[in-house]
């Protein structure tokens, strides 16, 4: 049984509420006390959707699936992750899937021809011509693997960037620090150094420093073994 929404109808509904009108007695309390109980504590990532149609909303009773025919918005607020496509199917609890999209939170900002989000396992794909723009940096590949529970974003596929100028196999970044590898081959140039590496799988360190106010990078091609430990499960 699928059910359409109306657009301002839909604007006030989650898949999990369609057909009911808000209870915010039921609703204000539970989340204070959540703001509460999690001060200082790390909230799941994708635990709570809020969804902005941007036009009609469909919500197919028997699958559980809402399908934004028109676009429309997604915003984690666990993580700040904002997600805006055309085109967007969903299953609460189970994915986001949307075409065209754009995302943008604490990595950035990157746009691709699809996008996939497996609510599960706290994980976003995104496949095609990807940009993804961080602080001033450009990068551009062909994947987009972000881990939102470790907060590590890697970028595979013929990775070209721009200030500073690289290529590589892979980036995998750490959303906080900033530190990131390079994935062999490689090649990274700025203005006081080139370095450049042929072997399948060899490593460079990238490690942001600000200088006058402006940022650049120190490399290193031995790794050090803490950051090698935090970024060894993320390697493709």
């Amino acid at each position: 049984m699928v059910r359409r929404l109306s657009p301002a109808t839909a604007e006030r509904c989650t898949p999990c509420g369609a057909g009911r009108a808000p209870n915010f007695a039921g609703v204000v309390l539970p989340l204070l006390l959540l703001l509460l109980s999690s001060a200082g504590a790390q909230v799941d990532p994708f635990a709570g959707l809020t969804i902005v149609p941007f036009g009609e909303q469909i919500f197919d009773i028997a699958t559980g699936m809402t399908t934004l025919p028109d676009g429309g918005e997604v915003v984690d607020r666990a993580t700040g992750i904002v997600l805006s496509a055309p085109y967007i199917l969903l299953q609460e609890g189970v994915f986001i899937e949307a075409r065209d999209a754009e995302a943008s939170g604490d990595f950035g900002t990157f746009r691709a021809d699809t996008l996939t989000v497996d609510l599960g396992l706290s994980l976003l794909l995104a496949e095609g011509d990807l940009e993804v723009v961080r602080e001033g940096q450009v990068v551009r590949s062909e994947q987009l693997t972000y881990f939102a529970e470790a907060r590590v974003l890697r970028i595979s596929g013929g990775v070209v960037g721009e200030n500073p100028m690289l290529s590589a196999t892979a980036i995998v970044l750490d959303v906080d620090s900033g530190e990131s590898l390079l994935v062999g081959p490689y090649s990274f140039e700025d203005d006081l150094v080139t370095l450049r590496s042929n072997l399948e799988g060899s490593l460079l360190e990238l490690t942001p420093v600000e200088i006058d106010g402006l940022l650049t990078f120190d490399a290193a091609t031995e790794v050090s073994p803490e950051t090698l430990a935090r970024f060894e499960p993320y390697l493709p």
